[in-house]
């Protein structure tokens, strides 16, 4: 999409104080010339996501798989200003991983799953410790 990953950023961040927020990139993009087309890749991304629980947690959460995903899954947590406070490997055919938080500080933050380097879902979680 237009705007790259400067815009990405910002949505992210846009996203951890307000996520009811929903951009129409689609026609935008198309204003401007810019096409994109519908590949199977984009459906399983928008069938596909990640719940956490317990949300807000304190000592461990566990991230459940909805999808179809197969393979390895590569698991990144970071902070709200973008770095990698964690990261850890699953078998994504495991629906459900815990994760121990107890080296983690209290705050916000992103859960970041990637699915054989390509397909990314996000969600946010907070600790209260």
């Amino acid at each position: 999409y237009s705007g790259g990953p400067a815009v990405e950023k910002a949505r992210s961040f846009i996203a951890l104080l307000n996520d009811t927020i929903a951009y129409n990139d689609d026609n935008i993009c198309l204003q401007s010339g810019i096409y994109r087309f519908a590949s199977d890749s984009a459906k399983t991304i928008e069938e596909s996501k990640i719940i956490i629980q317990p949300n807000p947690a304190s000592n461990e959460i566990s991230i459940i798989l909805k999808g179809n995903f197969e393979g390895l899954c590569s698991v990144q947590i970071q902070n709200v200003i973008g770095e990698t406070v964690l990261t850890d490997e699953m078998n994504c055919k495991d629906s459900i991983h815990k994760i121990n938080l107890l080296n983690i500080p209290q705050g916000i933050y992103m859960v970041k799953v990637n699915v054989n380097n390509s397909t990314f879902v996000n969600t946010k979680f907070v600790i209260i410790k």
